[in-house]
C-alpha cells in the first residue's frame, strides 16, 4: 500500500489557525460571518489559480473524460493571493468543483498547496452524475446544506451546464448563472472577478 501522506507542521498549523478563526477567532472573516448568513464559494482549479493557455484549457480532464490527477497545480500566486481575500472580505468557505475532486490523494496534495498558503478547504460537490451537469452538482450542494449565500467561479471554457443553452436552463440553473464569474483561462483569478464574487458573497438577499 502507498505511504501515507504527511503534511509539513507549518501547514497544519496554518489550518489550525484557520478553524479556530472561522469557528470564534475574530478576525476579519469571522466579523463577516456572524452579520450574514455562511456562504460558500465554489471553486476549480484549472483556469481559475493555475493558468492555462488556450490550447490546454481543459487540462483536469483526459480524453476519455475520467478524472485525471494532476502531478502539479502550478497555482499562480496572484490568482491565489485573490483567492484569500475573497475568503478573508466574505468569510466564504471553499468547496473544490475540480473534476479530479473525487481523488483523494489529488485532494490531500492540493490542501497542502491551499494550507502553506493560509487557506482551507475540506470539502467538494457531490461525484454523482447528475442531470445537467456540474450545474447540478453545485445546487444538489446548496440544497443539502441550506446554503443562501454562495457564488461560483470557473474557467470560461468549461461547460457547466451538461451542453445546454442558456435559453434551455431551469430556474435554479438560471439563478446559478446569475452567482457564476467566469475566468480567462489564461489569465485566472484577477482583481476585477473577485470584486465581483465578494459583492456577490456579501449582498444578503431580501426576503420575498
Amino acid at each position: 500500500p502507498p505511504d501515507k501522506i504527511r503534511f509539513p507542521a507549518e501547514t497544519l498549523r496554518t489550518v489550525a489557525a484557520w478553524l479556530h478563526t472561522h469557528e470564534g477567532g475574530g478576525s476579519k472573516a469571522n466579523a463577516a460571518s456572524k452579520e450574514l448568513p455562511p456562504c460558500v464559494l465554489f471553486f476549480s482549479v484549472d483556469g481559475v489559480l493555475a493558468k492555462r493557455a488556450k490550447s490546454n484549457a481543459g487540462a483536469e480532464s483526459n480524453a476519455a473524460g475520467l478524472e485525471a490527477v494532476p502531478s502539479a497545480f502550478g497555482v499562480d500566486e496572484n490568482c491565489i493571493r485573490e483567492l484569500a481575500r475573497v475568503v478573508e472580505e466574505s468569510g466564504a468557505e471553499l468547496v473544490l468543483t475540480a473534476s479530479w475532486r473525487g481523488s483523494e490523494e489529488a485532494k490531500a496534495a492540493f490542501g497542502a498547496v491551499l494550507g502553506a498558503r493560509g487557506l482551507f478547504s475540506s470539502r467538494a460537490v457531490t461525484m454523482n452524475d447528475l442531470p445537467g451537469g456540474l450545474a447540478s452538482q453545485i445546487l444538489h450542494f446548496t440544497g443539502q446544506a441550506a446554503i443562501d449565500r454562495w457564488a461560483v467561479v470557473d474557467a470560461d471554457e468549461f461547460d457547466l451546464f451538461g451542453g445546454k443553452n442558456l435559453n434551455e436552463l431551469s430556474m435554479m440553473q438560471t439563478v446559478l448563472q446569475a452567482r457564476c464569474m467566469r475566468t480567462d483561462a489564461a489569465t485566472g483569478l484577477d482583481a476585477a472577478t473577485a470584486d465581483e464574487l465578494i459583492k456577490i458573497l456579501t449582498t444578503e438577499e431580501e426576503d420575498d
